[in-house]
């Protein structure tokens, strides 16, 4: 039984996952994006717009993040978990996130369960387990795949380094030679090329991405695109907060979980074909539904070291060498 606060919305939504479950979905079947898909997130403007000077001058990028789950979703995936659990059957969930890998350990010690469903080395207290998860796909994780066909393609082997990628081969290839430095693409044989083989069985992914569903509908499996809040039409980001962060993040809270169920039925019956599926959503939420919250004081040599100090790195090693 899933170890969230209990209510009539959560048990409907644990109760739809078993039913999914029953009727053959895994959790290894699912690739799940992170930011706007399992969690909404917000920070401090106010506090983020004191620190610029410290950003640009220093590179000093720590702050505070506000983050609430997504209503239901983990019921959703706790329902399923449990009746693999009933049948004996070992999978675990399934990550592929353009963000770092301290900060989903991070909110292990947050999210009740998050380790039991992705398994070790999860709820390991050594963070320097968690680059090397075989079910989570980091950016570091693309930058490491981007790094190895640049040194492949430096020696004329790229067409080799890529040719047990069955479908996504062209896809793969095509990505390395236009947009290297993009590092938002999430596809199962990114991970094969690292010897991750925690994707293997992996044919559904919900992101709230367009371009990433798409791609990976493209590569003969099936895309769900989860509808989101509306991006702020200004240049500020909708996750950026300059009154009260904790409400903010509430406003981005939306009810996708019954929509994604819907689709994953429809996934069920068209596995083994290529699609591209749309997970619509209601901004409407049952009040006696209390969504986890909590902070995360993120340091600063995370983000950096993490998030912009390994895509610099390839681009200084790299782009010269390509122009």
């Amino acid at each position: 039984m899933y170890p969230l606060p209990k209510s009539e919305f959560a048990d409907e939504l644990y109760a739809r996952g078993r039913a999914l479950a029953e009727a053959g979905l895994r959790l290894q079947h699912i690739v799940w994006d992170a930011d706007e898909v399992l969690w909404d997130w917000a920070l401090d403007g106010r506090r983020a717009a004191l620190g610029v000077p410290k950003m640009f001058f220093k590179r000093e990028y720590g702050h505070r993040e506000w983050v609430r789950l997504k209503p239901g979703v983990w019921e959703l995936i706790w329902g399923i978990k449990d009746v693999q659990d009933d049948l004996g059957d070992t999978g675990f969930m399934r990550i592929s996130t353009n963000g770092y890998a301290w900060r989903l350990f991070r909110f292990a010690h947050e999210i009740p369960g998050f380790a039991d469903l992705v398994g070790e080395p999860a709820d390991a207290e050594v963070y320097r387990g968690w680059n090397g998860h075989p079910r989570m796909f980091f950016r570091t994780d693309y930058v490491r795949c981007m790094q190895e066909l640049f040194a492949a393609d430096a020696e004329g082997e790229v067409e080799a380094a890529v040719s047990g990628l069955n479908g996504a081969r062209e896809l793969v290839l095509s990505h390395f030679q236009n947009t290297p430095f993009e590092t938002s693409l999430k596809l199962p044989e990114l991970a094969q090329l690292l010897g991750k083989p925690g994707f293997d069985d992996a044919f559904i992914l919900v992101d709230d991405s367009g371009k990433n569903v798409k791609r990976f509908a493209a590569s003969g499996r099936i895309g769900i695109k989860a509808v989101v809040p509306a991006k702020h039409t200004s240049k500020i980001p909708p996750n950026v907060a300059f009154q009260n962060p904790r409400a903010h993040v509430r406003t981005l809270s939306n009810n996708v979980a019954i929509a994604l169920a819907e689709q994953f039925e429809v996934a069920l019956e068209q596995r083994g074909e290529s699609a591209f599926l749309v997970a619509e959503s209601s901004n409407t939420v049952p009040s006696n539904y209390r969504a986890t919250e909590f902070t995360v004081d993120i340091p600063s040599e995370r983000i950096g070291g993490e998030w912009f100090q390994p895509v610099q790195r390839l681009k200084d090693a790299w782009k010269p060498k390509r122009t």
